[in-house]
C-alpha cells in the first residue's frame, strides 16, 4: 500500500494519466506523431510517484520471494519429519526377530562388500594399477 492507501499499481497508472495531453490537439498528428509536448515531460511529481510505486513494488516482490523460499523449506522440513516418523512407527511395529534378521543381512552385506572391495585392490595391484 502507498501512503494514500491505494495499491503501487493505481499510483502508477495515476502518475501515467498525469501527464498525458489533455486535448485532443496534443494527439494529433501536426502535434508531434502522437507524442506528448515538451512540456509535458518535464520532469515533476509524476515522476516521483512512479519511481515510489516501482521501489514499493520491488520490496513487495522481494517479501514474497523471501516468504516463497521459506515455504519451501519448511515443506521439505515436513516432509523429511513425516518420512522419519513413518520408518520409525515401521519399525516399532516389525517384530524383534524381523528386525535382528534385517541387522544380520545387512551387515553380511557390509563384509560381503569389503571382501570384494579388497579383492579388486588386490586384483588391480596384480595388474599394476594404482587404486
Amino acid at each position: 500500500m502507498s501512503r494514500n492507501g491505494a495499491p503501487p499499481q493505481a499510483e502508477v497508472t495515476k502518475s501515467l494519466w498525469s501527464t498525458a495531453p489533455t486535448s485532443t490537439n496534443a494527439m494529433s498528428p501536426a502535434a508531434g506523431h502522437g507524442q506528448a509536448s515538451p512540456a509535458q515531460l518535464t520532469p515533476g511529481r509524476g515522476l516521483v510517484d512512479l519511481e515510489e510505486a516501482l521501489a514499493n513494488e520491488l520490496a513487495s516482490e522481494e517479501r514474497a520471494i523471501a516468504f516463497a523460499t521459506g515455504r519451501a523449506r519448511a515443506v521439505s522440513l515436513v516432509g523429511e519429519l513425516l518420512y522419519r516418523r513413518e520408518l520409525e512407527h515401521k519399525t516399532l511395529l516389525t517384530p524383534e526377530q524381523e528386525l535382528v534378521q534385517k541387522i544380520r543381512e545387512f551387515e553380511r552385506g557390509i563384509s560381503r562388500f569389503e571382501a570384494e572391495k579388497a579383492d579388486l585392490s588386490t586384483s588391480w595391484r596384480w595388474i599394476g594399477v594404482d587404486c
